[in-house]
């Protein structure tokens, strides 16, 4: 029961005078702490998606998918919190050789993926641990999560992240406030992969990645201007088969190099535009770990529309067109619906959003992607669009 009906309930006892107004406050206090204890929200996505063939021998591909979330929040004591999800996710296939090669399919989720696809003789879909982690806010400024979280830095496009990607470890953000102006700090130890089968002691490490991200929120008269700059810093990759590689970086899924980046970010959200929002942001990131010359990479965008899709009648209208080069940044990271999440290509992305309800809305997403370099774009280009019903709660 939400608090709003509790309200309503309590209301009707006092006017059958079965309650007192006195007893009736108090009791809707003690319920709207409780429930602050405990937070549950979610969403349901159905999906059209089709990949658009290349070549007009070949059939596009379509799908019907679907993704489920759950997630939870719940206060243990004072400055002490735990959060967990689920979500709808794809099992991985691993060949095994030997005498006979088989395929085993097994229950370890897809890290960008939460997609259940339709088919399979109305198989059941999976529901897989999304997130878990343990919460401490020893003081206004500093929080401490460990476990599996959230992705804390912010990101303005998902060029390095996929959105759906949420790393294992400890994050440390931290927000301070200074002359109008807001000022964060992310900090972040992820752990990529558990090294356990190596004998050598240097190669037993666990692969890793350090992540500080400064961050300014500063408003301009209307206009507001967000600036970070992200420094990342891998450890025990190098040299390491990493599972869910795109095999485009150098060393195909085994980098040959550690990765240092830099990644600044900017987003400027410009407020009553013809009497709606517009945002003009942008990423870069630059591998110096490499001299590899394709260690650079960008994504810039326009956004127009409402400043949030949360009501009826809302819209927003994005635009996005990035490059990323070979040796930019880690394979396993960008979002997968760009060429599969690799390195080493280029193109644009195109969407829509509207609010059908307060919690449902409807989306289009089109993605236009080729590799870069390519001496035939008609054979490398991979076209994605996807249509979308989302139900939050």
């Amino acid at each position: 029961m939400f608090a709003g009906e509790v309200e309503l309930l309590l209301d009707k006892l006092v006017e059958k005078n079965l309650l007192d107004p006195a007893e009736s406050q108090e009791i809707l206090i003690q319920t709207r702490e409780e429930m602050k204890k405990s937070m549950v929200k979610g969403d349901l996505r159905t999906r059209y998606q089709v990949d658009l063939a290349t070549s007009s021998a070949l059939p596009d591909r379509e799908r019907m998918r679907m993704r489920l979330r759950i997630g939870f929040n719940t206060r243990i004591a004072d400055n002490l919190s735990a959060g967990f999800g689920f979500a709808t996710g794809a099992a991985k296939t691993y060949d095994v050789t030997g005498s006979t090669p088989v395929s085993v399919t097994v229950s370890d989720g897809e890290p960008r993926s939460t997609n259940h696809t339709f088919g399979d003789t109305f198989s059941k879909a999976q529901m897989m641990v999304d997130y878990g982690y343990i919460q401490y806010d020893p003081a206004g400024w500093i929080t401490a999560y460990i476990g599996k979280f959230k992705n804390p830095v912010w990101q303005t496009t998902d060029l390095l992240w996929d959105g759906d990607l949420n790393p294992d470890g400890i994050a440390l953000p931290m927000k301070f406030r200074s002359n109008n102006m807001d000022i964060l700090i992310n900090c972040g130890y992820f752990l990529i992969d558990e090294a356990h089968s190596s004998t050598s002691k240097e190669k037993s490490r666990d692969p890793s990645i350090n992540v500080i991200q400064p961050v300014i929120n500063k408003p301009l008269g209307t206009t507001n201007l967000k600036l970070g700059v992200a420094y990342y810093q891998t450890a025990s990759v190098k040299g390491y088969k990493l599972d869910y590689s795109a095999k485009t970086n150098t060393g195909a899924g085994t980098p040959v190099i550690e990765y240092v980046c830099l990644n600044p970010s900017l987003d400027i959200k410009i407020p009553d535009v013809m009497g709606y929002t517009l945002n003009v942001f942008g990423d870069y990131v630059t591998n110096s770990a490499t001299g590899s010359p394709v260690n650079q990479g960008n994504c810039v965008g326009i956004k127009f529309g409402s400043d949030k899709v949360s009501s009826k009648g809302d819209w927003e209208l994005k635009l996005l067109q990035r490059y990323l080069e070979k040796d930019a940044w880690l394979d396993i990271f960008p979002d997968s619906d760009a060429y599969g999440g690799a390195t080493g290509t280029k193109g644009m992305e195109l969407m829509f959003n509207y609010g059908i309800t307060a919690n449902l809305s409807f989306g289009m997403d089109y993605y236009r992607i080729t590799k870069i370099g390519s001496t035939d774009e008609a054979k490398d280009t991979k076209s994605l669009a996807q249509f979308d019903l989302v139900y939050k709660f």
